[in-house]
């Protein structure tokens, strides 16, 4: 058997062993007599060959697997750390909902349902549209109605209403001679204004029974404590105006105007006026 020089002995070798080989960095070249056949080289090429698909395919496992080993899940996000992170809109740093960024690290709006931003109300007020009556404000300007309480700080809608008894007085041949004020729908209460009352009919009565006596009639308004018993009548305004059975009563508008006034049969004979001032209703 002919003698192998050394590097084709290396190669076979390599071929014998599982570790992965690069060309041959000595830069060898091969020595092999003439006389080693066409066999021979093949086989070891296909050896060659082979070992290189064993190599190449393992590098690519093993890269797979270090690609897989270095991918990792983002944590959380977590909201009022102070930072912004995936799926968060803002974050301040803190859980208030009463600044621009909310808890729940979203833009603050004027239709989010909560009290955010410098709103003086949920979702009305300050850089929001004006509130209605009772909403919360700070000063005329965050009312849609009416004004600021200053010692409230509720948006409420003040009016007077004062009705002739017989200037406002409707009879067959003069109707609609009532008083109307402008008023938007919603809850009131009235109190009436010291010291008034009127009487159907002029003194001397006749028959004496008659007097002065506090009722305001308005249309779709039933006032059943702001006023004197019925069918009792008294000798002065002051005495009228102290039988209020109560000074003050709760009663509700339904459209955007308050339509009042006296219905009798003959106004020639009535005198006096009654006077209420009335506001808006909160809880």
């Amino acid at each position: 058997m002919p003698r192998l020089h050394r590097p084709v002995a290396l190669a076979l070798l390599a071929a014998g062993v599982s570790g992965c080989f690069v060309d041959d960095p000595e830069g060898y070249e091969n020595t092999a007599a003439e006389t080693s056949t066409t066999a021979s080289t093949s086989t070891s090429s296909s050896t060659t060959s082979a070992a290189s698909s064993t190599c190449a395919s393992a590098t690519s496992a093993t890269g797979e697997t270090a690609e897989a080993s270095t991918s990792t899940t983002e944590p959380p996000a977590v909201c009022g750390n102070g930072v912004l992170e995936p799926g968060e809109a803002c974050d301040d740093g803190n859980l208030d909902d009463l600044d621009a960024c909310l808890s729940t690290c979203e833009v603050a709006t004027c239709e989010d349902g909560v009290r955010s931003q410098d709103e003086t109300d949920v979702d009305c007020g300050g850089p929001c549209s004006p509130c209605d009556a009772c909403g919360s404000c700070l000063s005329d300007q965050d009312c849609a109605v009416g004004s600021c309480d200053p010692d409230e700080l509720r948006c409420v809608f003040r009016f007077d209403v004062t009705i002739d008894y017989l200037a406002n007085c409707n009879d067959p041949e003069e109707p609609s001679k009532g008083v109307t004020v402008a008023v938007p729908p919603g809850a009131y209460v009235a109190t009436a204004t010291p010291v008034s009352a009127g009487s159907v009919w002029s003194p001397p009565y006749t028959p004496p029974a008659k007097g002065w006596g506090w009722r305001a009639p308005c249309v779709g308004v039933e006032f059943t404590e702001l006023r004197t018993p019925a069918g009792v009548y008294y000798a002065t305004v002051e005495e009228a105006f102290a039988a209020l059975i109560a000074p003050s009563e709760a009663f509700t508008v339904a459209g955007d105007a308050l339509e009042c006034g006296l219905s009798d049969s003959s106004c020639a004979d009535n005198k006096g006026s009654v006077s209420f001032s009335a506001r808006s209703l909160c809880e």
